[in-house]
Protein backbone atom coordinates (compact mmCIF):
# COMPACT_ATOMS: atom_id res chain seq x y z
CA UNK A 1 0.00 0.00 0.00
CA UNK A 2 1.50 3.72 -1.25
CA UNK A 3 2.17 5.94 1.37
CA UNK A 4 -0.66 8.12 -0.13
CA UNK A 5 -3.19 5.54 0.57
CA UNK A 6 -2.63 5.52 3.80
CA UNK A 7 -2.35 8.87 4.33
CA UNK A 8 -6.34 8.86 2.64
CA UNK A 9 -7.45 5.59 4.84
CA UNK A 10 -5.32 7.42 8.54
CA UNK A 11 -7.11 10.50 7.80
CA UNK A 12 -10.67 9.69 6.49
CA UNK A 13 -10.37 12.22 4.71
CA UNK A 14 -12.62 11.19 1.70
CA UNK A 15 -15.74 9.22 2.87
CA UNK A 16 -17.27 9.12 -0.80
CA UNK A 17 -15.57 5.51 -2.38
CA UNK A 18 -15.54 7.21 -5.71
CA UNK A 19 -13.58 9.85 -5.23
CA UNK A 20 -11.24 7.55 -2.91
CA UNK A 21 -11.21 5.12 -6.65
CA UNK A 22 -10.40 8.20 -8.70
CA UNK A 23 -7.39 9.56 -6.17
CA UNK A 24 -5.71 5.91 -6.15
CA UNK A 25 -6.02 6.15 -10.44
CA UNK A 26 -4.76 9.83 -10.34
CA UNK A 27 -1.58 8.41 -8.61
CA UNK A 28 -0.62 5.10 -10.81
CA UNK A 29 -1.25 7.30 -13.70
CA UNK A 30 0.68 9.94 -12.94
CA UNK A 31 3.39 8.16 -10.60
CA UNK A 32 3.41 10.10 -7.59
CA UNK A 33 6.38 9.84 -5.47
CA UNK A 34 7.13 11.05 -1.57
CA UNK A 35 10.12 13.27 -2.53
CA UNK A 36 9.40 15.64 1.12
CA UNK A 37 13.02 15.17 2.23
CA UNK A 38 14.75 15.91 -1.49
CA UNK A 39 12.56 18.97 -2.03
CA UNK A 40 11.52 20.44 1.36
CA UNK A 41 14.80 22.79 1.78
CA UNK A 42 14.50 24.59 -1.67
CA UNK A 43 10.47 25.43 -0.87
CA UNK A 44 10.95 28.50 0.91
CA UNK A 45 11.14 31.61 -1.53
CA UNK A 46 13.75 33.40 0.62
CA UNK A 47 16.12 31.88 -1.74
CA UNK A 48 15.32 33.82 -4.31
CA UNK A 49 16.05 36.73 -2.35
CA UNK A 50 19.98 36.86 -4.01
CA UNK A 51 18.64 35.46 -6.84
CA UNK A 52 18.60 37.69 -10.27
CA UNK A 53 14.83 38.11 -11.29
CA UNK A 54 13.61 35.90 -8.94
CA UNK A 55 14.44 39.27 -6.48
CA UNK A 56 12.71 41.73 -8.20
CA UNK A 57 8.84 41.39 -5.55
CA UNK A 58 9.32 39.50 -2.53
CA UNK A 59 6.56 37.19 -2.56
CA UNK A 60 6.04 35.75 1.10
CA UNK A 61 3.91 32.68 -0.34
CA UNK A 62 5.88 32.15 -3.30
CA UNK A 63 8.95 29.14 -3.39
CA UNK A 64 12.57 29.29 -4.97
CA UNK A 65 13.33 28.83 -8.69
CA UNK A 66 15.92 26.29 -7.24
CA UNK A 67 13.11 24.13 -6.70
CA UNK A 68 11.24 24.79 -10.14
CA UNK A 69 14.71 24.18 -11.73
CA UNK A 70 14.82 20.77 -9.89
CA UNK A 71 11.20 19.40 -10.62
CA UNK A 72 11.71 20.34 -14.29
CA UNK A 73 14.79 18.18 -14.27
CA UNK A 74 13.43 15.58 -12.99
CA UNK A 75 10.50 15.51 -14.93
CA UNK A 76 12.23 14.64 -18.38
CA UNK A 77 9.67 17.17 -20.06
CA UNK A 78 10.84 17.80 -23.84
CA UNK A 79 11.53 20.68 -25.89
CA UNK A 80 8.50 20.70 -27.53
CA UNK A 81 6.26 20.26 -24.32
CA UNK A 82 4.84 23.47 -22.17
CA UNK A 83 5.08 24.03 -18.52
CA UNK A 84 1.87 25.42 -16.71
CA UNK A 85 1.29 27.23 -13.27
CA UNK A 86 -2.24 27.23 -12.57
CA UNK A 87 -1.77 29.64 -9.56
CA UNK A 88 1.07 31.38 -10.96
CA UNK A 89 1.55 33.90 -7.76
CA UNK A 90 5.22 35.71 -8.64
CA UNK A 91 6.13 34.06 -11.51
CA UNK A 92 9.07 31.87 -10.14
CA UNK A 93 8.08 28.85 -12.63
CA UNK A 94 7.77 30.84 -15.18
CA UNK A 95 11.30 33.11 -14.66
CA UNK A 96 13.02 29.21 -14.17
CA UNK A 97 11.10 27.69 -17.30
CA UNK A 98 12.06 30.31 -19.99
CA UNK A 99 15.26 30.81 -18.44
CA UNK A 100 15.52 26.43 -19.09
CA UNK A 101 14.23 26.77 -22.44
CA UNK A 102 10.77 26.43 -22.43
CA UNK A 103 7.57 27.87 -23.30
CA UNK A 104 5.23 28.37 -20.03
CA UNK A 105 1.87 29.21 -19.37
CA UNK A 106 1.12 31.06 -15.79
CA UNK A 107 -2.89 31.61 -14.41
CA UNK A 108 -3.77 33.63 -11.54
CA UNK A 109 -7.22 35.58 -10.25
CA UNK A 110 -5.24 38.32 -8.62
CA UNK A 111 -4.32 40.74 -11.03
CA UNK A 112 -0.83 42.20 -9.02
CA UNK A 113 0.42 38.43 -9.56
CA UNK A 114 -0.40 39.15 -13.70
CA UNK A 115 1.53 42.23 -13.48
CA UNK A 116 4.71 41.09 -11.74
CA UNK A 117 4.78 37.45 -13.83
CA UNK A 118 4.42 39.46 -16.66
CA UNK A 119 7.47 41.56 -15.96
CA UNK A 120 9.72 39.29 -14.40
CA UNK A 121 9.30 36.70 -17.43
CA UNK A 122 9.48 39.13 -20.51
CA UNK A 123 12.65 39.80 -22.32
CA UNK A 124 13.91 42.95 -22.37
CA UNK A 125 16.49 45.04 -24.86
CA UNK A 126 19.96 46.98 -23.66
CA UNK A 127 17.83 49.88 -24.36
CA UNK A 128 14.76 48.82 -22.96
CA UNK A 129 16.21 48.27 -19.35
CA UNK A 130 18.50 51.69 -20.05
CA UNK A 131 15.26 53.95 -20.36
CA UNK A 132 13.39 52.55 -17.44
CA UNK A 133 16.39 53.19 -15.34
CA UNK A 134 16.20 56.87 -16.85
CA UNK A 135 13.00 56.68 -16.14
CA UNK A 136 13.23 55.37 -12.74
CA UNK A 137 15.65 58.13 -12.12
CA UNK A 138 13.36 61.16 -13.03
CA UNK A 139 10.27 60.00 -10.93
CA UNK A 140 13.15 59.46 -8.10
CA UNK A 141 14.42 62.93 -8.76
CA UNK A 142 10.65 64.28 -8.60
CA UNK A 143 10.01 62.42 -5.49
CA UNK A 144 12.71 63.72 -3.77
CA UNK A 145 11.81 67.33 -4.62
CA UNK A 146 8.00 66.85 -3.49
CA UNK A 147 8.70 65.26 -0.26
CA UNK A 148 10.84 67.35 1.17
CA UNK A 149 8.40 70.09 0.99
CA UNK A 150 5.28 68.48 1.64
CA UNK A 151 4.18 68.36 5.23
CA UNK A 152 2.90 65.31 5.08
CA UNK A 153 2.34 62.49 2.53
CA UNK A 154 -1.59 61.93 1.54
CA UNK A 155 -2.71 58.38 1.16
CA UNK A 156 -4.07 58.28 -1.94
CA UNK A 157 -0.44 59.56 -3.57
CA UNK A 158 0.43 56.32 -5.20
CA UNK A 159 -3.12 55.56 -6.23
CA UNK A 160 -3.26 58.76 -8.11
CA UNK A 161 0.15 58.73 -9.54
CA UNK A 162 -0.93 55.01 -11.31
CA UNK A 163 -4.29 56.44 -12.22
CA UNK A 164 -2.69 58.87 -14.29
CA UNK A 165 -0.75 56.78 -15.50
CA UNK A 166 -3.08 54.87 -17.17
CA UNK A 167 -5.44 58.21 -17.96
CA UNK A 168 -2.14 58.75 -19.89
CA UNK A 169 -1.66 56.07 -21.58
CA UNK A 170 -5.29 55.61 -22.49
CA UNK A 171 -5.43 59.27 -24.01
CA UNK A 172 -2.49 58.39 -26.24
CA UNK A 173 -3.43 55.44 -27.42
CA UNK A 174 -6.77 56.97 -28.53
CA UNK A 175 -5.27 59.76 -30.11
CA UNK A 176 -2.41 57.41 -32.06
CA UNK A 177 -3.31 53.92 -31.84
CA UNK A 178 -0.48 53.59 -30.02
CA UNK A 179 1.19 54.05 -26.61
CA UNK A 180 3.81 57.40 -26.63
CA UNK A 181 5.82 56.56 -23.70
CA UNK A 182 7.31 60.21 -23.36
CA UNK A 183 4.04 61.74 -23.06
CA UNK A 184 3.54 59.52 -20.89
CA UNK A 185 6.25 60.20 -19.07
CA UNK A 186 6.23 64.00 -19.22
CA UNK A 187 2.54 63.70 -17.48
CA UNK A 188 4.08 61.56 -14.43
CA UNK A 189 6.56 64.01 -13.88
CA UNK A 190 4.04 67.44 -13.97
CA UNK A 191 2.99 65.43 -11.09
CA UNK A 192 5.57 65.99 -8.99
CA UNK A 193 7.84 69.13 -10.30
CA UNK A 194 4.81 71.19 -11.10
CA UNK A 195 4.77 74.55 -9.56
CA UNK A 196 8.82 73.58 -8.28
CA UNK A 197 9.24 77.28 -7.78
CA UNK A 198 6.25 77.28 -4.83
CA UNK A 199 8.63 74.25 -3.14
CA UNK A 200 12.29 75.95 -4.12
CA UNK A 201 10.81 79.49 -3.05
CA UNK A 202 11.71 81.03 -6.36
CA UNK A 203 9.79 82.72 -9.17
CA UNK A 204 9.09 81.17 -12.47
CA UNK A 205 7.14 82.31 -15.15
CA UNK A 206 4.42 80.24 -17.02
CA UNK A 207 5.90 77.68 -18.97
CA UNK A 208 4.73 76.91 -22.51
CA UNK A 209 3.50 73.62 -22.05
CA UNK A 210 1.36 75.32 -18.51
CA UNK A 211 0.12 77.63 -21.68
CA UNK A 212 -0.83 74.58 -23.95
CA UNK A 213 -2.93 72.63 -21.18
CA UNK A 214 -4.37 75.85 -20.31
CA UNK A 215 -6.17 75.84 -24.08
CA UNK A 216 -6.17 72.22 -24.11
CA UNK A 217 -8.66 72.37 -21.30
CA UNK A 218 -10.12 75.66 -22.73
CA UNK A 219 -11.09 77.58 -19.47
CA UNK A 220 -12.41 80.40 -20.06
CA UNK A 221 -11.25 84.13 -19.32
CA UNK A 222 -13.05 84.64 -15.88
CA UNK A 223 -10.81 81.36 -14.03
CA UNK A 224 -7.84 82.70 -15.93
CA UNK A 225 -7.89 85.55 -13.81
CA UNK A 226 -8.90 84.72 -10.43
CA UNK A 227 -5.93 84.83 -8.15
CA UNK A 228 -6.03 84.32 -4.36
CA UNK A 229 -7.67 87.05 -2.74
CA UNK A 230 -6.41 86.55 0.81
CA UNK A 231 -3.13 88.73 2.05
CA UNK A 232 -1.94 85.37 3.77
CA UNK A 233 0.51 83.27 2.40
CA UNK A 234 -1.41 80.90 -0.49
CA UNK A 235 -2.88 76.77 0.30
CA UNK A 236 -0.80 74.84 -1.36
CA UNK A 237 -2.46 71.27 -3.09
CA UNK A 238 0.14 68.32 -2.52
CA UNK A 239 1.45 68.61 -5.82
CA UNK A 240 2.52 72.44 -5.11
CA UNK A 241 -0.10 73.74 -6.62
CA UNK A 242 -1.57 77.00 -5.73
CA UNK A 243 -5.29 76.36 -4.70
CA UNK A 244 -7.91 78.28 -6.71
CA UNK A 245 -10.83 77.68 -8.75
CA UNK A 246 -8.61 78.23 -11.51
CA UNK A 247 -6.45 74.92 -10.40
CA UNK A 248 -9.53 73.03 -9.00
CA UNK A 249 -10.79 73.34 -12.28
CA UNK A 250 -8.42 71.52 -14.44
CA UNK A 251 -8.49 68.79 -11.88
CA UNK A 252 -12.05 68.28 -12.19
CA UNK A 253 -12.01 68.40 -15.78
CA UNK A 254 -8.93 65.54 -16.06
CA UNK A 255 -10.75 63.57 -12.92
CA UNK A 256 -14.28 64.37 -12.65
CA UNK A 257 -15.98 63.68 -9.45
CA UNK A 258 -15.50 63.36 -5.60
CA UNK A 259 -12.54 60.47 -5.72
CA UNK A 260 -14.61 58.41 -4.06
CA UNK A 261 -15.03 55.81 -6.99
CA UNK A 262 -11.37 56.44 -8.31
CA UNK A 263 -9.73 58.78 -10.16
CA UNK A 264 -9.94 56.94 -13.71
CA UNK A 265 -12.21 59.26 -15.50
CA UNK A 266 -15.06 57.33 -17.81
CA UNK A 267 -14.69 56.87 -21.38
CA UNK A 268 -17.02 59.56 -22.75
CA UNK A 269 -20.10 56.90 -24.65
CA UNK A 270 -19.62 55.52 -21.13
CA UNK A 271 -20.82 58.95 -19.46
CA UNK A 272 -23.08 59.81 -22.52
CA UNK A 273 -24.81 56.59 -21.46
CA UNK A 274 -25.53 58.23 -17.98
CA UNK A 275 -26.59 61.53 -19.20
CA UNK A 276 -29.28 60.16 -21.59
CA UNK A 277 -30.34 58.01 -18.43
CA UNK A 278 -30.23 61.17 -15.70
CA UNK A 279 -31.68 63.71 -18.47
CA UNK A 280 -33.31 61.49 -21.53
CA UNK A 281 -34.91 64.42 -23.27
CA UNK A 282 -31.43 66.39 -23.23
CA UNK A 283 -29.30 66.59 -26.48
CA UNK A 284 -25.45 67.61 -25.85
CA UNK A 285 -25.45 68.87 -28.78
CA UNK A 286 -28.15 71.54 -28.92
CA UNK A 287 -27.90 71.88 -24.88
CA UNK A 288 -32.22 72.08 -24.91
CA UNK A 289 -32.26 72.52 -21.25
CA UNK A 290 -35.81 74.55 -21.86
CA UNK A 291 -37.03 70.73 -22.00
CA UNK A 292 -35.61 69.97 -18.14
CA UNK A 293 -38.01 72.22 -15.93
CA UNK A 294 -37.64 71.29 -12.50
CA UNK A 295 -41.04 69.13 -12.53
CA UNK A 296 -38.87 67.10 -15.27
CA UNK A 297 -35.89 66.89 -13.19
CA UNK A 298 -37.70 65.91 -9.91
CA UNK A 299 -39.36 63.11 -11.75
CA UNK A 300 -36.48 62.14 -13.43
CA UNK A 301 -34.27 62.22 -10.19
CA UNK A 302 -36.45 60.14 -8.46
CA UNK A 303 -37.21 57.30 -11.05
CA UNK A 304 -35.57 53.87 -11.51
CA UNK A 305 -32.41 53.10 -13.68
CA UNK A 306 -30.00 55.45 -12.41
CA UNK A 307 -27.98 55.97 -9.03
CA UNK A 308 -27.37 58.99 -7.29
CA UNK A 309 -23.43 58.86 -8.31
CA UNK A 310 -25.05 59.49 -11.66
CA UNK A 311 -26.79 61.94 -11.29
CA UNK A 312 -23.73 63.83 -9.94
CA UNK A 313 -21.35 63.34 -11.91
CA UNK A 314 -24.07 64.93 -14.56
CA UNK A 315 -24.26 68.00 -12.57
CA UNK A 316 -20.25 68.04 -12.23
CA UNK A 317 -20.00 67.90 -15.82
CA UNK A 318 -22.29 70.98 -16.31
CA UNK A 319 -20.43 73.30 -13.52
CA UNK A 320 -17.10 71.73 -14.99
CA UNK A 321 -17.35 71.64 -18.97
CA UNK A 322 -16.13 67.92 -18.18
CA UNK A 323 -16.92 65.32 -21.58
CA UNK A 324 -17.95 68.11 -23.89
CA UNK A 325 -20.86 69.03 -21.98
CA UNK A 326 -21.71 73.05 -22.20
CA UNK A 327 -20.52 74.51 -19.12
CA UNK A 328 -23.57 75.92 -17.64
CA UNK A 329 -23.73 77.17 -13.74
CA UNK A 330 -27.28 78.09 -13.18
CA UNK A 331 -28.54 74.82 -14.75
CA UNK A 332 -26.37 73.01 -12.43
CA UNK A 333 -27.53 74.85 -9.87
CA UNK A 334 -31.20 74.30 -10.52
CA UNK A 335 -30.05 70.43 -11.12
CA UNK A 336 -28.55 70.37 -7.43
CA UNK A 337 -31.74 71.80 -5.71
CA UNK A 338 -33.84 69.65 -7.26
CA UNK A 339 -31.77 66.96 -6.37
CA UNK A 340 -31.68 68.30 -2.55
CA UNK A 341 -35.28 67.87 -2.88
CA UNK A 342 -35.69 64.74 -3.46
CA UNK A 343 -33.12 63.48 -1.16
CA UNK A 344 -35.01 65.39 1.56
CA UNK A 345 -38.23 64.05 0.63
CA UNK A 346 -36.82 60.52 1.68
CA UNK A 347 -35.89 61.58 5.36
CA UNK A 348 -36.76 58.36 7.24
CA UNK A 349 -38.95 58.12 10.83
CA UNK A 350 -38.07 57.42 13.60
CA UNK A 351 -34.69 58.51 15.87
CA UNK A 352 -32.40 60.76 14.26
CA UNK A 353 -29.13 59.57 15.56
CA UNK A 354 -26.01 57.78 15.26
CA UNK A 355 -27.78 54.40 16.31
CA UNK A 356 -30.26 54.88 13.27
CA UNK A 357 -28.66 53.55 9.88
CA UNK A 358 -31.92 54.63 8.10
CA UNK A 359 -30.66 58.06 9.10
CA UNK A 360 -27.38 57.78 8.45
CA UNK A 361 -27.59 56.36 5.32
CA UNK A 362 -29.72 59.26 4.39
CA UNK A 363 -27.30 61.16 5.56
CA UNK A 364 -24.74 60.15 3.05
CA UNK A 365 -27.71 61.06 0.46
CA UNK A 366 -28.23 64.69 1.75
CA UNK A 367 -23.94 65.53 1.50
CA UNK A 368 -24.11 65.19 -2.18
CA UNK A 369 -26.39 67.85 -3.27
CA UNK A 370 -24.78 69.96 -0.30
CA UNK A 371 -21.04 69.86 -1.85
CA UNK A 372 -22.76 70.33 -5.07
CA UNK A 373 -24.52 73.11 -4.46
CA UNK A 374 -20.81 74.57 -2.35
CA UNK A 375 -19.14 73.68 -5.79
CA UNK A 376 -21.83 76.04 -7.75
CA UNK A 377 -21.84 78.84 -5.29
CA UNK A 378 -17.85 78.54 -5.35
CA UNK A 379 -17.82 79.28 -8.84
CA UNK A 380 -20.85 82.28 -9.04
CA UNK A 381 -18.34 84.18 -6.41
CA UNK A 382 -21.26 83.72 -3.83
CA UNK A 383 -19.03 82.53 -0.97
CA UNK A 384 -21.57 82.53 1.58
CA UNK A 385 -23.86 80.22 0.05
CA UNK A 386 -21.02 78.24 -1.01
CA UNK A 387 -19.27 78.37 2.45
CA UNK A 388 -22.74 77.36 4.34
CA UNK A 389 -23.41 74.03 2.02
CA UNK A 390 -19.97 72.82 1.76
CA UNK A 391 -20.06 72.71 5.92
CA UNK A 392 -23.48 71.47 5.76
CA UNK A 393 -22.05 68.58 3.91
CA UNK A 394 -19.00 68.34 5.50
CA UNK A 395 -21.25 68.01 9.16
CA UNK A 396 -22.96 64.65 7.80
CA UNK A 397 -20.01 62.91 8.10
CA UNK A 398 -21.43 60.61 5.37
CA UNK A 399 -19.32 62.06 2.76
CA UNK A 400 -16.49 61.14 0.72
CA UNK A 401 -14.05 63.35 -1.26
CA UNK A 402 -10.64 63.22 -2.02
CA UNK A 403 -8.12 65.79 -0.98
CA UNK A 404 -8.23 67.92 -4.08
CA UNK A 405 -11.72 68.27 -3.00
CA UNK A 406 -10.59 68.98 1.12
CA UNK A 407 -8.29 71.37 -0.10
CA UNK A 408 -10.71 73.37 -2.66
CA UNK A 409 -12.92 73.40 -0.13
CA UNK A 410 -10.83 74.63 2.82
CA UNK A 411 -9.48 77.73 0.27
CA UNK A 412 -13.38 78.75 -0.37
CA UNK A 413 -13.41 78.57 3.56
CA UNK A 414 -11.00 80.79 3.73
CA UNK A 415 -12.78 83.66 1.64
CA UNK A 416 -15.14 84.29 4.85
CA UNK A 417 -12.51 86.22 6.77
CA UNK A 418 -12.41 88.53 3.98
CA UNK A 419 -16.07 88.93 3.77
CA UNK A 420 -17.54 91.83 6.42
CA UNK A 421 -19.86 89.93 8.75
CA UNK A 422 -22.99 91.65 10.48
CA UNK A 423 -23.46 92.45 13.74
CA UNK A 424 -24.40 89.63 16.26
CA UNK A 425 -28.00 89.02 16.58
CA UNK A 426 -27.06 86.31 19.13
CA UNK A 427 -27.50 86.86 23.15
CA UNK A 428 -27.46 84.66 26.26
CA UNK A 429 -25.69 81.12 27.17
CA UNK A 430 -22.83 80.48 25.67
CA UNK A 431 -22.79 84.51 24.16
CA UNK A 432 -21.82 86.08 27.79
CA UNK A 433 -19.20 85.25 30.46
CA UNK A 434 -21.33 85.18 33.02
CA UNK A 435 -23.87 82.58 31.48
CA UNK A 436 -20.87 80.22 29.62
CA UNK A 437 -22.01 76.78 27.61
CA UNK A 438 -19.57 73.92 28.21
CA UNK A 439 -19.35 71.80 31.66
CA UNK A 440 -21.37 72.22 34.65
CA UNK A 441 -19.36 70.22 37.31
CA UNK A 442 -15.85 69.67 35.56
CA UNK A 443 -12.57 70.57 37.14
CA UNK A 444 -10.51 69.45 34.44
CA UNK A 445 -9.33 72.05 31.88
CA UNK A 446 -9.88 69.93 28.14
CA UNK A 447 -9.54 72.78 25.31
CA UNK A 448 -10.50 69.55 22.80
CA UNK A 449 -13.66 68.91 24.43
CA UNK A 450 -14.59 72.81 23.95
CA UNK A 451 -13.95 72.91 20.17
CA UNK A 452 -15.48 69.26 19.63
CA UNK A 453 -18.37 70.76 21.03
CA UNK A 454 -18.70 73.80 19.53
CA UNK A 455 -17.91 71.81 16.08
CA UNK A 456 -21.13 69.56 16.97
CA UNK A 457 -23.45 72.41 17.28
CA UNK A 458 -26.00 73.26 15.18
CA UNK A 459 -28.79 76.26 15.12
CA UNK A 460 -32.49 75.38 16.12
CA UNK A 461 -33.21 77.59 12.97
CA UNK A 462 -30.79 76.72 10.35
CA UNK A 463 -28.26 78.08 11.36
CA UNK A 464 -24.90 76.09 10.55
CA UNK A 465 -21.24 76.88 12.58
CA UNK A 466 -18.45 77.06 10.16
CA UNK A 467 -16.17 75.01 11.61
CA UNK A 468 -15.70 71.37 11.43
CA UNK A 469 -12.73 69.03 12.48
CA UNK A 470 -11.48 66.70 9.66
CA UNK A 471 -9.04 63.87 10.12
CA UNK A 472 -5.67 65.90 9.74
CA UNK A 473 -6.86 69.81 9.64
CA UNK A 474 -9.58 71.90 10.44
CA UNK A 475 -12.42 73.17 8.04
CA UNK A 476 -13.61 76.67 8.83
CA UNK A 477 -12.88 79.21 11.31
CA UNK A 478 -12.06 78.59 14.95
CA UNK A 479 -9.83 80.55 17.22
CA UNK A 480 -9.38 80.66 21.22
CA UNK A 481 -8.89 84.37 21.41
CA UNK A 482 -7.94 84.39 25.39
CA UNK A 483 -9.74 83.80 28.46
CA UNK A 484 -10.79 85.48 30.91
CA UNK A 485 -13.35 85.22 34.41
CA UNK A 486 -16.48 86.50 35.71
CA UNK A 487 -18.21 87.36 39.18
CA UNK A 488 -18.38 83.85 39.92
CA UNK A 489 -14.45 83.48 39.37
CA UNK A 490 -14.99 81.33 36.81
CA UNK A 491 -12.39 80.96 34.20
CA UNK A 492 -13.60 81.40 30.67
CA UNK A 493 -12.35 80.48 28.02
CA UNK A 494 -13.45 83.13 24.35
CA UNK A 495 -13.77 81.14 21.12
CA UNK A 496 -14.29 83.27 17.50
CA UNK A 497 -15.94 81.69 14.74
CA UNK A 498 -18.47 82.37 11.68
CA UNK A 499 -22.08 81.69 11.83
CA UNK A 500 -24.41 81.36 8.75
CA UNK A 501 -28.10 81.65 8.97
CA UNK A 502 -31.15 80.42 6.46
CA UNK A 503 -30.92 83.54 4.77
CA UNK A 504 -26.72 83.44 4.22
CA UNK A 505 -26.23 86.26 6.64
CA UNK A 506 -22.91 86.16 8.17
CA UNK A 507 -22.16 86.99 11.36
CA UNK A 508 -18.28 86.55 13.51
CA UNK A 509 -19.54 85.52 17.15
CA UNK A 510 -17.51 84.91 20.48
CA UNK A 511 -18.18 82.26 22.26
CA UNK A 512 -17.89 82.17 26.07
CA UNK A 513 -16.91 78.38 27.27
CA UNK A 514 -16.36 77.14 30.56
CA UNK A 515 -13.52 74.67 29.56
CA UNK A 516 -13.50 72.36 32.71
CA UNK A 517 -14.65 68.86 32.17
CA UNK A 518 -14.87 65.46 34.45
CA UNK A 519 -12.19 62.60 33.62
CA UNK A 520 -15.77 60.57 33.02
CA UNK A 521 -17.51 59.66 29.46
CA UNK A 522 -20.70 61.05 30.63
CA UNK A 523 -21.00 64.77 31.24
CA UNK A 524 -23.36 67.54 32.07
CA UNK A 525 -23.36 70.83 29.81
CA UNK A 526 -24.71 73.79 28.68
CA UNK A 527 -24.88 74.54 24.84
CA UNK A 528 -25.19 77.89 23.79
CA UNK A 529 -28.58 80.03 23.47
CA UNK A 530 -30.90 78.66 20.30
CA UNK A 531 -28.36 75.89 19.15
CA UNK A 532 -28.47 72.18 20.05
CA UNK A 533 -25.69 68.91 19.41
CA UNK A 534 -26.59 68.03 15.84
CA UNK A 535 -28.56 64.59 15.54
CA UNK A 536 -25.37 62.78 14.10
CA UNK A 537 -23.71 64.01 16.66
CA UNK A 538 -22.41 60.93 19.51
CA UNK A 539 -22.55 62.84 22.49
CA UNK A 540 -26.01 63.22 21.47
CA UNK A 541 -25.70 59.66 23.69
CA UNK A 542 -23.98 60.31 26.67
CA UNK A 543 -24.26 64.34 27.49
CA UNK A 544 -27.00 65.27 29.40
CA UNK A 545 -27.85 69.28 28.29
CA UNK A 546 -28.41 71.68 31.08
CA UNK A 547 -30.90 74.26 29.92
Amino acid sequence: MSKFKELLQKNNIYSSSELYEFILHLEKKYNIINSFDHYNSLVNFSKNLDTPIHEWFKYREGFSGTLINELIDDSNITSEDMVVDPFVGSGTTLVSAVSKGYDAIGIDVNPMSVVISKVKSSTYSENEIQNAFNYLSIIKNSFDKCFCCLISKPDDLCDYVQDTFKTSANLSYKKRNEFNMKEIIETIKSIFTVNESVWCGEEDDESDEDLELEEELELDEELDDIKTQNDEKPLINMFGQEINEKTFAEMQLMFPGFGDEGMMPKPENEFNCILNKVLPNYNKKVHNIIDCDDKYLFDSFNSDGKTLHDIRLVIISFIFGCYNCKKDLNFAERMSLVLLNVSSSYMPKGNHNILNDAYLNWLAEMAIPYILLGTVYSYKKQFIKASYYFMLGLKTDAVTINMPYCDFIRYILNKLDNINTKESKYFGCGFDKEDPMGSITGNVLNARNSESIISEMEGINGEVVMVKFGKINLFGHLIRKESTSNSKKQMIDIYETYIIDKEFNLYKVNLFVNGYFTNGLSEAIKIANGFKLKDNCHKVLYYTIVK
